[in-house]
């Protein structure tokens, strides 16, 4: 939500690819590790796999909140101030950024 509109589609189209992406490292990450005799052979695919989650986790709290959840709890200015430090080059009152924030 916080891309660019140019920038959207192509984001957006990583989202399916990278699905089954997991899905093959993580079968190649489970064949790898099939001739291991200890409990290793599945501690580490499942140790592999838990880690994109675990990251996704800790960067999380450095995330803006969505201008559009922001809108529905009826937190305005903090809406607006988002769009406008990553679409209007940090000015507040960015032309793009009021645009953004019409639309939504």
């Amino acid at each position: 939500e916080l891309a660019h509109p140019n920038d959207r589609p192509t984001i957006t189209s990583f989202f399916n690819p990278s699905w089954y992406t997991g899905a093959i490292l993580s079968a190649g990450a489970v064949f790898a590790t099939s001739s291991m005799q200890s409990e290793w052979s599945w501690r580490l695919p499942s140790a592999l796999q838990a880690l994109p989650s675990v990251l996704q986790l800790l960067a999380i709290h450095f995330c803006p909140e969505s201008p559009r959840w922001l809108l529905s709890k009826d937190r305005v200015g903090d809406a607006f101030g988002v769009l406008s430090e990553y679409h209007g080059e940090g000015i507040r009152g960015n032309e793009f950024a009021r645009i953004e924030y019409a639309q939504i």
